[in-house]
């Protein structure tokens, strides 16, 4: 299915957060994934390819650069209940994953945060996704550093910059 919202849930939701950070590897994935459908090679009705097309996506630099830097959509987190250290965690790093399947084998961006930027309930983070990178499927995990977190909630979905992330 094509997209067609501007937002789309990965984790959670702002009325039913989900568990963040409870494994060390990557079992802690998000509740959904998103499939963007498959890509069009331009041979049949309406004879348009996807944007960016199966060709430009071994491109370094894609053919157009929009926004700041070229990056405007990626995926939020949003913390609903303090993570805490549990035995020992020290951060947690949000891994973006990528995927012909909706096994989602490439990791495509992903940002570590520190246990004290994950405590603070409200904080709105941003993992900016470059668009050329990402293949029919997305979604993201929760990787812990150290351990697993005692406590935390959250709160994830792709879509644009919509100003006061971090």
């Amino acid at each position: 299915m094509p997209l067609q919202d501007a937002m789309m849930a990965l984790h959670g939701s702002p009325s039913s957060p989900s568990n963040i950070f409870t494994a060390t590897n990557t079992t802690d994935v998000a509740d959904y994934v998103i499939d963007f459908g498959a890509p069009a090679t331009g041979a049949s009705t309406p004879y348009l390819t996807q944007f960016p097309s199966i060709t430009e996506k071994g491109y370094t630099f894609p053919p157009e650069v929009v926004g700041e830097g070229g990056v405007v959509m990626g995926v939020h987190l949003v913390i609903t209940t303090a993570c805490t250290a549990g035995t020992g965690m020290t951060a947690g790093t949000v891994v973006v994953t990528t995927g012909a399947t909706d096994a989602l084998g490439t990791s495509i961006a992903s940002r570590t945060l520190t246990l004290a930027q994950l405590a603070v309930v409200g904080a709105h983070y941003f993992i900016p996704v470059v668009g050329v990178a990402v293949l029919e499927f997305l979604s993201c995990y929760f990787q812990a550093v150290t351990q697993v977190a005692g406590a935390g909630k959250g709160y994830a979905w792709f879509g644009p910059k919509v100003g006061g992330e971090m």
